[in-house]
């Protein structure tokens, strides 16, 4: 959600990834793809978050 930054450390953490280097860096590379089109935001060097909108719609379809 908007304010909870995470880079691919963390994500991996919470997605139940391994903890291999070569995890992360696939991740990533996924979370810069994200950026690219607009579904996150890189606020800092490797720092991700969601933007505004996806939280939202997120939001929205769990509230059902």
């Amino acid at each position: 959600m908007p304010g909870r930054r995470c880079g691919p450390g963390r994500s991996r953490w919470r997605l139940g990834l391994p903890d291999e280097a070569a995890k992360r860096e696939g991740l990533r590379s996924k979370l810069k793809r994200l950026v690219e089109r607009g579904w996150a935001r890189e606020e800092g060097p490797g720092l991700f978050t969601v933007t505004e909108p996806v939280a939202r719609e997120v939001a929205r379809q769990a509230d059902g």
